[in-house]
């Protein structure tokens, strides 16, 4: 599947690995909260959180819109709204984005739901420009997502002059692009002691490329196999993964035996690491629809 997807462009400016992690972005927001993979007393699930960092002009837009288009033609709906506010962000998820143009009565209906019929409560945030949708240095904001990442039973927002929000299963997933500059803007100093940039996998892009002056049409019939394939995974995959031993023994090797990134900035990242390689082995496996974690995988 991710031989195909880096064929799909037949002439390809987009990094290598932009494209790589905009599929396993995509494969994350087909997955949501249908499969699990057992982790102590919790359950960890393939959402993430990934940014694309890379110099204007590094075509990370133009990769999170490649992205985009694709998980569209799987019949994927539920795309964040370009820019928002976090109480509006917290209603459009309890609504449904894939909801938000119904009539009153249809959406009066929905909320009716009793709690243990509702669906999940899902978004994938893809933002080209990711200060555009976040802000800059928007704290609030940063330190909602930060809790929504890890995915729990539910979520709720009192308000002071209106109805509270309730938010049943919420999962988010984030695709999102910035330069040095940008990010910067984002998240300062302040900021990134919240927690949130050790969910962020940050994905560079930078150095030279191949140039090309005409990029030709991509192949429909590799754009509609990648589309199924993703409508497949998102059909099929669901209950909970298992680890073969052979990934086992590898996971466990790795976790006790890695050296930490020798930089304070990346601190809390370090922590996290080990629950970034679960969620990347999960994308792998349901890459090849398989509730099986392998060696192969991790």
């Amino acid at each position: 599947l991710f031989a195909l997807y880096f064929d799909l462009l037949t002439d390809p400016e987009n990094p290598t690995a932009f494209r790589r992690w905009i599929l396993i972005s995509c494969i994350a927001a087909s997955l949501v909260r249908n499969i699990f993979l057992p982790f102590g007393v919790d359950q960890l699930y393939p959402n993430m959180f990934i940014c694309l960092i890379g110099p204007s002009a590094s075509r990370k837009s133009h990769s999170i819109s490649v992205g985009r288009k694709i998980l569209t033609a799987a019949q994927y709906k539920k795309f964040a709204c370009s820019k928002t506010s976090k109480e509006k962000f917290i209603e459009d998820l309890s609504i449904g984005f894939d909801m938000l143009e119904d009539s009153e009565a249809q959406l009066a209906e929905l909320l009716n739901v009793p709690d243990d019929e509702k669906a999940p409560c899902e978004v994938l945030i893809s933002a080209g420009e990711l200060e555009d949708f976040m802000g800059r240095n928007n704290g609030e904001f940063i330190s909602m997502l930060t809790n929504l990442y890890d995915p729990q039973p539910s979520y709720s927002m009192r308000k002071i002059r209106s109805q509270s929000t309730y938010v049943h299963q919420p999962c988010i997933n984030l695709i999102g692009g910035a330069t040095n500059t940008t990010f910067n803007n984002t998240f300062p100093p302040e900021i990134a002691g919240q927690g949130f940039l050790s969910r962020l996998i940050l994905v560079h892009g930078g150095g030279p490329r191949q140039k090309i002056a005409w990029p030709r049409q991509p192949d429909k019939e590799i754009l509609d196999y990648i589309s199924a394939s993703l409508l497949r995974i998102r059909k099929t995959m669901t209950g909970q993964f298992d680890l073969s031993k052979e990934a086992d023994a590898a996971v466990e090797e790795i976790y006790t035996t890695i050296e930490p990134l020798d930089d304070i900035r990346f601190e809390s990242y370090n922590g996290r690491r080990h629950v970034h390689l679960l969620k990347l082995c999960m994308v792998y496996a349901a890459a090849d629809l398989s509730k099986t974690i392998e060696y192969k995988h991790v």
